[in-house]
């Protein structure tokens, strides 16, 4: 196994024989800010690979002792050991004083190395979230469409409002797009992204207007990387109330407010760290369509875990999944309907 910091890891490995790695290879993500009074802090964004062990205070047989990569490597910009990134999940044990230095003293042959400034931290694995594609060149908006287009009989065909939808979501129609069948045209679902410069398109989606043919039904913009993405971020309002996850956009669309989607049954890592910090305590509410049910009660364990996990952010909030009437996915619901099964799920959980 090649982890990114090995002498930590082999120092643990000596002092409770089993150490079990979590975010294998993943790096972590942060940035130096400059706050009030001229000091300098480390603001993270996502802690990357952990290694877990057996917890020396409180008995734990369950690897609950998390202890990040970068534990005890001094920062050269803040002069921190980062001494935050280890956590009992178990009991909480490191909150008190002398069970800190007693995880000090047991790494010791480590701890001095990093403090000479002698470790060595692999580069991990950073995600990239590639670059936006525009898009397509024929891309008109539907509410410049005239009455009766494909586009906005397809959209009014599943009870929004074409200018609606236009005005909302930026959502309009491509006739000779670089997706199959282009002949046919396709509805263009602009996707977004929140960067430090702002919100701005980063690629799209077009779904055909028919269930006729063999050409997939949703395309997505050639190289645009989904796992990176939620369709919806930028539209989750502040608050306490729920967060819907869902599978596509038209789902999005159906909730009506502070719902995201997938692109799709199954999230990525990334995608699962961006729910955690976009829902930031705030329930949950796993709305996946009805013949994905594995998935659905995956997606849920997930998130669980992510958040009881996270030294970061850890969460208490929960996480719940939504089961819709037999043959019904969000998009064949009503915002009402939605709404008030999530009242009612909320409300008995």
């Amino acid at each position: 196994m090649k982890v990114l910091n090995s002498p930590l890891f082999d120092a643990l490995t000596r002092e409770f024989g089993s150490v079990r790695v979590a975010d294998e290879g993943a790096a972590m993500v942060a940035q130096h800010v400059r706050v009030p009074g001229g000091r300098t802090r480390l603001i993270v964004s996502s802690a990357g690979e952990y290694y877990r062990v057996n917890c020396f205070a409180c008995n734990d047989t369950r690897y609950r002792l998390w202890i990040n990569h970068r534990w005890g490597v001094t920062d050269a910009k803040t002069g921190s050991r980062h001494r935050w990134a280890a956590k009992c999940f178990n009991e909480d044990c490191l909150a008190r004083e002398e069970n800190r230095v007693e995880l000090i003293r047991r790494t010791s042959w480590y701890d001095r190395t990093a403090g000479a400034g002698r470790v060595k931290i692999l580069p991990g694995k950073v995600i990239d979230p590639g670059s936006p594609k525009p898009l397509p060149e024929d891309f008109v908006r539907l509410d410049a469409l005239k009455k009766g287009h494909p586009a906005r009989k397809y959209v009014k065909g599943r009870g929004f409002t074409p200018d609606h939808i236009a005005e909302l979501w930026g959502v309009g129609y491509s006739e000779d797009g670089p997706f199959p069948s282009a002949r046919l045209g396709r509805l263009v679902i602009p996707i977004h992204r929140v960067a430090a410069d702002g919100t701005r398109v980063w690629g799209w989606q077009a779904r055909k207007l028919n269930e006729h043919g063999r050409s997939p039904k949703y395309f997505t913009a050639p190289d645009l990387k989904k796992s990176t993405l939620l369709y919806g971020a930028e539209r989750v309002h502040a608050g306490n109330g729920p967060v819907a996850v869902c599978e596509g956009p038209i789902d999005v669309w159906r909730f009506g407010k502070d719902a995201v989607a997938l692109f799709g049954k199954d999230a990525s890592e990334f995608q699962i760290r961006l729910l955690c910090r976009i829902a930031d305590k705030r329930p949950l509410i796993v709305a996946l369509d009805g013949e994905a049910e594995d998935e659905a009660e995956k997606l849920v364990t997930q998130l669980r875990h992510a958040r009881e996990t996270s030294l970061l952010r850890p969460d208490t909030s929960p996480v719940l999944l939504l089961s819709l009437p037999a043959g019904k996915d969000p998009a064949d619901c009503t915002t009402e309907e939605l709404e008030r099964f999530m009242r009612r799920l909320l409300r008995d959980a």
